[in-house]
């Protein structure tokens, strides 16, 4: 008789157990990520709040997601590679924010959980800001893709094939900067006015070379960051 009633016990224990277990779960579902809707991917942004001749306020507006709690912001210079804002804890789904005109910028939304640290990033969404009596912006800066920062690559025959992307909607040319310098030195007549997203280099062994891309369309220009690589 005792036995039994302790077994009955234990199965109710067991099965709370289970159950709370199973609310856990519920609790610690991850965040969705958002839809970046405002201003648009790849597009100039003209609208907005005028500050002043450097400023403009622009209205960053993204979908709603579940199990989230809260927002942070993160918005980068593509200019420079650097954090132009970021705030942590938005409960709303939009963040009015004044932003230096005439530049590119990128943006990213990150959910947070409810109840745990678990968070989901949404993509990555570029635009750029007009600046005073600018007609035709400039063209995103590539993104290189290979060699990335600091890798390490083996030549083949003493020459690599470097590898970049644009977003840029309009026809751009390249100009690839390629020294053992800065990365900013004046390239070779043979790199410059490029159609294609890649080009084959000579290299020598065992040194270290900086590299960066210019785009141009018909009118204004813009350069990437300037990445290094290292030859076996």
């Amino acid at each position: 008789m005792i036995k039994s009633i302790v077994r009955t016990y234990f199965v109710i224990g067991l099965l709370l157990m289970l159950s709370c277990s199973k609310i856990d779960e519920l609790k610690e579902l991850p965040p969705e990520s958002v839809t970046l809707i405002y201003p648009e991917n790849n597009k100039a942004c003209e609208q907005g709040f005028d500050k002043g001749a450097n400023l403009r306020e622009v209205d960053f507006q993204w979908s709603f997601s579940a199990n989230t709690k809260s927002y942070d912001l993160l918005i980068n210079d593509l200019n420079d590679q650097s954090v132009a804002y970021f705030e942590q804890d938005i409960y709303e789904t939009n963040k009015k924010v004044s932003l230096e005109k005439g530049k590119p910028y990128s943006w990213q939304v990150i959910s947070k959980s409810q109840s745990s640290n678990l968070s989901a990033k949404s993509d990555f969404s570029k635009m750029y800001l007009i600046g005073e009596g600018v007609t035709n912006s400039a063209p995103f800066p590539a993104g290189l893709i290979f060699p990335t920062l600091g890798e390490k690559v083996q030549g083949d025959n003493g020459k690599v094939k470097l590898l970049w992307t644009s977003s840029d909607a309009d026809v751009l040319k390249y100009t690839v900067y390629l020294d053992k310098i800065d990365g900013k030195q004046p390239p070779l007549e043979i790199y410059s006015n490029l159609a294609s997203q890649e080009l084959e280099v000579a290299v020598e062994p065992n040194s270290i070379y900086y590299w960066r891309i210019k785009s141009s369309d018909s009118k204004n220009s813009s350069f990437s960051p300037i990445y290094r690589f290292i030859t076996d």
